[in-house]
């Protein structure tokens, strides 16, 4: 193998880890959403648990077993989503520290704040900046190159 092979071997392993540092705060946010989404049904399943229908009898044992399970299971995922809340807005403030800290050309920080804080589209990014295509991922991979450089330990204990 050649010293330019392993070099682009290695340039690319940092910057997949870099991205996939940059993309711990969606994927995150990507859970908690999913955990409060969770929440609400839990809290559904126990209404309809609860009222009785017109002509019914009042909740048998079996009925209250289950609503009573429920209401243990809306407790835990209540935690689980504050954890996963905190969890994402810490991740969500170190990675707009890091970005807002990092060296080079403003585009970086514009581009890595687009893509990996706001979620925006690679289109809308192109738009953003002016840049062709092509030019905006050549600017991409100077980006995540330049993060991996400036915070490696992080990455690398990550």
């Amino acid at each position: 193998m050649s010293f330019s092979e392993t070099k682009g071997i290695e340039e690319k392993t940092k910057k997949e880890k870099a991205e996939r540092f940059l993309n711990a705060y969606h994927v995150t946010e990507r859970r908690y959403l999913y955990a409060v989404r969770k929440l609400e049904t839990l809290k559904a399943d126990v209404y309809l648990l609860s009222s009785p229908k017109l002509g019914e009898r009042v909740q048998s044992s079996h009925e209250q077993d289950k609503l009573t399970n429920k209401l243990f299971e809306i407790e835990d995922q209540k935690k689980k989503v504050i954890e996963l809340g905190e969890e994402s807005n810490r991740l969500k403030r170190r990675t707009k520290r890091m970005i807002g800290n990092m060296p080079g050309r403003y585009e970086y920080q514009t581009l890595l704040t687009e893509r990996f804080l706001n979620g925006e589209k690679w289109q809308t990014i192109i738009y953003l900046l002016g840049y062709s295509k092509s030019q905006t991922f050549r600017l991409r991979d100077q980006a995540l190159l330049a993060f991996y450089d400036k915070y490696k330990k992080q990455i690398e204990s990550q």
